[in-house]
């Protein structure tokens, strides 16, 4: 049972909008382009403790009953994205479709993709809105802070709205929204952290990291999380350089950009990727270089990244890997609560209603622990495969 905390402050880090791309390529971690949080950190509160009440997400599964959260009163739900044109997008709308069926009192479950286009996004709101609807999850990589008014006038003409990936800030919880789930991203530094440490039988493990577009808070955010639990564990782990590498968290960008660094290094014993999906790139630029393949963490797992990790190691055992992923399992959980508000249903189990909902990933490949699934070859190579979903319905959602 997660527990309400009410009357206690624990802001969070606001992330602003980011380019399209990090939509296009991220449905992963929380990523944005201007950080004005306080010190505390996603994932702490104002005294820098860890989120006790975080959700753990599961990997190819819900982490709850959705049927519980239906009622019986007949409700007209909303589905918008900022931009949902990509493999990922399109699974992650196939696990909301589902609500469907778990609900059968949803008369209407009405998608919308802005497509990058902010007006288009806050007028379907205020559309949605004067239409009658009950329920709205909105997901946004893209927009962040600007969708606030429209989500306000939503909640204040009668719409529970329930939000994921971009951290808004506890202020906007329970009146701009109904529900914000995030990720706690110290937990994230932490497992990294352990990981490379551990990856590394002796010495320090030098590191770098491969991320996403100039000037988005994900990256250095990460770092700075990352060292400050460095500090603390006294783990054996360090970064070669203090800011992040440019890869635009596109394949081309980040091959270019490992293959630029990997001169400069004698040692480079782990790279973590903000976007997991460019593994097999980095790796090949490793390759190609003659060097090592070193070990690899990352968010936002591919099947065919799982595919090419399974093909290195089959020829190098000892290259290691972690995934951190369930991202597109976060979804429901905000659509859930916002649906309880309205029915009038107790949520306690799914987070707080007073602040923010921090969720912790799953660990899906750990090569350390021995988690390696299999590739299946049969899955578009862009495929989340940790998604609520099966195999069937993935190949169904991608045509």
């Amino acid at each position: 049972m997660h527990h309400r905390t009410s009357g206690q402050s624990r802001r969070r880090t606001i992330l602003s909008s980011v380019a399209a791309t990090a939509a296009l390529t991220l449905g992963l971690a929380a990523c944005g382009g201007s950080d004005s949080s306080d010190s505390s950190g996603s994932g702490s509160d104002a005294t820098g403790a860890a989120v006790a009440d975080a959700i753990q997400l599961k990997a190819g599964e819900l982490n709850f009953d959705p049927t519980k959260y239906c009622g019986d009163k007949p409700m007209k739900v909303g589905y918008i994205t900022g931009f949902g044109s990509n493999t990922w997008s399109v699974t992650a709308k196939a696990v909301i479709d589902k609500f469907k069926d778990y609900c059968p009192n949803i008369t209407e479950l009405e998608y919308y993709d802005a497509n990058g286009d902010v007006t288009k996004y806050n007028n379907t709101l205020n559309a949605w809105a004067a239409q009658g609807f009950n329920v709205v999850y909105a997901f946004d990589g893209t927009f962040g802070t600007q969708t606030l008014p429209a989500f306000r006038a939503a909640q204040q003409a009668g719409v529970k709205i329930g939000v994921a990936n971009i951290p808004l800030g506890d202020d906007v919880v329970p009146d701009t929204v109904t529900a914000s789930v995030v990720q706690d991203q110290d937990d994230m530094a932490a497992q990294y952290v352990k990981f490379f440490d551990d990856a590394k039988k002796d010495g320090t493990s030098q590191i770098l990291l491969i991320g996403g577009t100039p000037g988005n808070t994900l990256d250095p955010g990460l770092i700075k999380r990352m060292k400050a639990n460095i500090e603390e564990t006294g783990a054996d782990v360090k970064f070669l350089q203090d800011s992040p590498i440019v890869g635009n968290w596109d394949i081309a960008a980040s091959a270019q950009a490992a293959a630029a660094v990997i001169p400069k290094y004698k040692n480079i014993d782990g790279v973590l990727l903000t976007n997991a999906a460019v593994a097999p790139a980095v790796m090949r630029a490793f390759q190609s270089a003659g060097r090592p393949v070193p070990a690899i963490g990352g968010t936002g797992i591919t099947s065919g990244t799982i595919c090419e990790v399974e093909k290195v190691r089959k020829s190098d055992p000892n290259v290691q890997m972690l995934s951190l992923d369930a991202t597109g399992n976060s979804g429901p959980i905000a659509l859930a609560k916002a649906m309880a508000a309205f029915q009038g249903i107790d949520e306690s189990e799914l987070g707080p209603d007073d602040v923010e909902t921090y969720v912790r990933l799953a660990p899906y490949v750990d090569t350390l622990n021995g988690q390696m699934p299999e590739c299946d070859s049969s899955l578009p190579a862009d495929a989340d495969p940790t998604m609520a979903l099966t195999t069937d319905e993935i190949a169904a959602a991608v045509g």
